[in-house]
């Protein structure tokens, strides 16, 4: 697996080298920085698209950071190929002048951390809900009363927000089911809640985000290959034993779909992995007053996952210019505003409850208007000259 993924990253350097373009040094830099973008919006497709740690992402805290909201992430991984490459072909080729002046070019990655915020006029106060619970217990027989239990107790003491959020899938439970109609006398009273909930419809399991009250939902539209789904399923079963395992076999939402509604404030909701998919999310951006991610973070341990999952939340914020309120299991749970500063948040592994407000921003931000569409045409552009300076030869 490790020699796969290597490849991805190692085919454009063998791709220019094969090709031996006859160019300058930039515009080397820029074809490589091309391929590489291209290889990047790939992973947002392939196999069902799992576009995790893009480079850009390290601008995040920096000078660069500024790149985010006109360029977009994968702008700000085109950026940093482009430097990379000039930095490395200018000292091999003994071209010192333009090696330090690129040098200087490295002040995109000073400190900056966004300390003051904004706070527009209008808001909704907010209760996010992080139970902390056991996902390996979560389907055992008799233990979804203790998950209620945790979910209504501590919404309980938060009786005077305008919405409660409660994580991803919650409940071990279809939101059809009697188990559901009993427990919605449990929850009368409370505010509204806005939950993860399973939705069977049409013969179809769907991972949805609910406003319990009402009949809105939103259908989770990225599923993770290899864990909600599995890509070829109909190939690769029997040939592999691992995929003859029990899988979850969960159908994707369809693209599109409606705002959610509540409090005259219109949310686009984010299930998990959805999150990390900028481009899918065009229209929806432009009219949405802000974003709520929910997720279930637990199945990531003790491991660094769910501090990348909170990066990639701070980099669609910085890249919208919309707040984010993401609620988890078990962390981490968190308020973001639209510059992609941590407003609050509860830590990891910690059972409680987030309260706050997250406030409503007009302004689409140049990467939702005409960013998201510079630099892949850039990147094709230079594609088709590195083929088209190659033929003349």
């Amino acid at each position: 697996m490790g020699s796969l993924l290597s490849i991805v990253f190692i085919a454009p350097f063998s791709i220019i080298k094969l090709l031996n373009i006859d160019a300058n040094l930039f515009i080397k830099s820029l074809v490589f920085a091309s391929l590489l973008t291209l290889l990047e919006l790939l992973r947002f497709v392939l196999l069902g698209g799992f576009p995790w740690l893009l480079p850009g992402l390290v601008l995040l805290d920096t000078a660069g950071q500024n790149i985010i909201p006109i360029l977009g992430v994968y702008g700000g991984s085109f950026i940093l190929y482009f430097l990379s490459f000039v930095i490395a072909l200018s000292f091999l080729n003994k071209q010192y002048r333009i090696f330090l002046i690129t040098i200087f070019s490295l002040v995109i990655f000073l400190p900056q951390h966004n300390l003051t915020i904004f706070y527009p006029k209008e808001s909704l106060s907010i209760s996010i809900i992080q139970p902390s619970l056991d996902p390996f217990k979560k389907y055992v027989d008799g233990l979804h009363k203790n998950i209620e239990d945790v979910l209504v107790d501590l919404s309980r003491q938060q009786s005077n927000v305008d919405l409660l959020i409660w994580p991803e899938s919650p409940l071990p439970y279809l939101h059809s089911s009697n188990q559901m109609a009993n427990f919605n006398s449990r929850i009368d009273g409370l505010p509204e809640i806005l939950s993860g909930a399973w939705k069977y419809q049409d013969s179809s399991l769907y991972n949805t985000m609910t406003i319990l009250s009402t009949d809105e939902s939103y259908a989770k539209r990225h599923l993770v290959p290899f864990g909600e789904y599995v890509p070829f399923e109909n190939l690769l079963r029997g040939i592999i034993d691992f995929f003859d395992m029990p899988m979850s076999s969960i159908s994707a939402g369809m693209p599109n779909q409606e705002l959610l509604n509540t409090n005259n404030f219109k949310i686009l909701g984010m299930i998990c992995f959805d999150i990390a998919f900028p481009l899918s999310y065009i229209h929806q951006m432009r009219e949405a007053d802000f974003i709520v991610n929910i997720s279930n973070d637990t199945w990531f341990g003790n491991s660094y996952g769910p501090y990348q999952h909170l990066q990639i939340v701070r980099a669609r914020a910085l890249e919208s210019n919309k707040w984010i309120a993401r609620g988890t299991s078990d962390g981490i749970s968190t308020i973001v505003d639209n510059k992609g500063t941590i407003v609050s948040k509860i830590s990891k592994g910690t059972k409680g409850a987030l309260n706050g407000r997250i406030y409503k921003t007009q302004e689409t931000s140049f990467f939702y208007e005409w960013g998201y569409s510079i630099i892949p045409l850039i990147s094709l552009i230079m594609f088709m000259f590195m083929f088209v300076v190659r033929s003349r030869k």
